[in-house]
């Protein structure tokens, strides 16, 4: 069993997306019904990694459930959830933010499927 979800006996939607930012997951995750329900039964992920993910898997969360909406994903950062976007990173048919702090976390992904997104600077935003 993960280590995180070893941590999660109950806890609630506020404390999983704490304790899942500080261990790498994306906002959109650690905000997700889903991984929140999952680490209450100590499972180690959500169950959607086939179906579900972001710009690494050209997707856009499909099967996110959470507090934000879609047509915001370009407006916070995609990794800590910072309002304060200087990137756009493309995954499916959506636009992700990124802060200038999260623009590499990209870099050095690597696996079954994984393909390098597309990452352009917003327009207007200063260097």
């Amino acid at each position: 069993m993960d280590e995180v979800a070893r941590q999660l006996p109950t806890v609630s939607g506020q404390e999983t997306a704490r304790l899942a930012l500080a261990h790498g997951f994306p906002i959109t995750c650690a905000t997700c019904e889903h991984l929140k329900n999952a680490w209450e039964r100590s499972d180690d992920d959500c169950g959607r990694n086939l179906t579900c993910g972001g710009p690494i898997f050209n997707r856009a969360y499909p099967n996110y459930l959470g507090p934000i909406k879609a047509e915001h994903y370009d407006k916070l950062c995609l990794r800590c959830g910072s309002s304060d976007v200087d990137y756009l990173v493309y995954g499916g048919i959506r636009q992700f933010g990124l802060c200038a702090t999260h623009k590499s976390i990209f870099d050095k992904v690597a696996g079954p499927g994984v393909q390098q997104p597309l990452i352009l600077r917003v327009p207007g935003r200063p260097l």
